[in-house]
């Protein structure tokens, strides 16, 4: 059975790379943090309750954050999508509603 603390120490550093942006490095925890959770889940009973508490709690704070860092990366992705769209883009009008704008002809006014 492995110790609370190696699941607790995993995880910290998990959090630590996620709010760092080392997003592509929890591949490399992946396998070690399912293991412990699985050794940990085959027998819950062996660890005291305020331990387990803990992880839990830490499992849930790491899953959070995970899901805000998708969410950005999702919103983030959107633009850059919608940037790249040739000739779109869009403003808010008094409504707060977004509209596309219009393209202005091609003409080109001189001043003299």
């Amino acid at each position: 059975m492995p110790e609370p603390t190696d699941l607790e120490a995993l995880l910290e550093e998990e959090r630590r790379l996620i709010r760092s942006g080392a997003l592509a490095r929890l591949e490399d925890l992946a396998a070690r943090k399912q293991a412990l959770v699985e050794a940990i889940a085959a027998d819950p009973a062996a660890l005291p309750p305020d331990s387990l508490r803990r992880l839990a709690e830490r499992l849930a704070r790491n899953n959070a954050l995970l899901g805000s860092a998708a969410r950005g990366l999702r919103a983030a992705a959107m633009q850059v999508r919608e940037a790249r769209q040739a000739g779109s883009g869009s403003t808010y009008g008094k409504d707060g509603h977004r509209r596309p704008m219009q393209a202005a002809g091609a003409r080109i006014e001189r001043r003299l």
